[in-house]
């Protein structure tokens, strides 16, 4: 075994080294999706009612369809960057002038910004999680100034040792720079590292290629793994255990203990 929690709630292992925990973003400790599905909705409406649009339904699938077809180290889907994602959906409407345009990413910038907002549970967490001597990084696909905003918003970015963002990087998940780099900035082996994240290929398969043990984070978690993953994932959770992670890690540490 690499790793054990002492009885006083500090992490020890056998040779003294710390354990990292590097978190992903969205989907894992912000739930992006719902944010990004009430701004979007709300943004419809908007624009049913300004006569802009005469099918709300449409556009919101429209929206979702092009938001897809987008990836890349600058890409966040949060925000609607880039600003094709929104400029394609208005054209479907025949929506072309840049007032509406710009106009419309400010509404629904505004409507995603104000679901953001301070975590207490999440700072307690991240907060016990440190005195308990763990260190804590972030690697996250996404644009450097929303990244920042979004921590910041939540009141936790002051809490992390490493902080990696995909478009300062230059590459997404599951590239091994990306990992690479909270490797590094952590200043940590990869075997004392868990990535924490909801995309099963983009954050544990990768984090796992890389050497970093993992944690899942899924709304399936009960269910079972197709076995061509289960070797990828160390520890499997739902969404609703990420505020019990400790309890998690420690019985991780307990159950494979030598």
């Amino acid at each position: 075994m690499d790793s054990i929690i002492g009885k006083q709630g500090l992490v020890r292992t056998m040779t003294d080294k710390r354990i990292g925990l590097a978190f992903d973003v969205g989907g894992t400790i912000i739930d992006a999706k719902e944010i990004q599905k009430n701004a979007i909705e709300q943004t419809a409406q908007m624009l049913h009612k300004r006569e802009l649009i005469d099918n709300v339904n449409l556009f919101v699938s429209k929206y979702r369809d092009y938001d897809k077809e987008f990836d890349g180290a600058a890409v966040n889907h949060l925000f609607s960057l880039p600003i094709d994602i929104m400029r394609r959906t208005l054209r479907t409407f025949n929506i072309r002038k840049n007032v509406h345009l710009y106009s419309t990413l400010s509404f629904y910038r505004k409507k995603i910004r104000e679901q953001i907002h301070l975590n207490n549970r999440l700072f307690d967490l991240l907060s016990r999680l440190k005195k308990m001597e763990y260190k804590l990084g972030i690697v996250s696909d996404g644009t450097i100034d929303e990244q920042i905003y979004t921590l910041s918003q939540m009141g936790i970015i002051e809490l992390f040792d490493a902080i990696i963002f995909s478009e300062a990087i230059g590459v997404n998940k599951p590239d091994r720079r990306m990992f690479k780099a909270v490797i590094t900035d952590l200043a940590l082996e990869p075997e004392n590292i868990f990535i924490i994240g909801d995309d099963l290929k983009k954050d544990i398969i990768g984090g796992k290629q890389c050497g970093l043990k993992t944690m899942w984070v899924t709304e399936i978690a009960r269910k079972e793994v197709p076995d061509d993953y289960e070797k990828y994932i160390d520890i499997m959770i739902d969404r609703s255990e990420i505020y019990t992670i400790e309890s998690v890690l420690e019985s991780f540490w307990e159950e494979n203990a030598e």
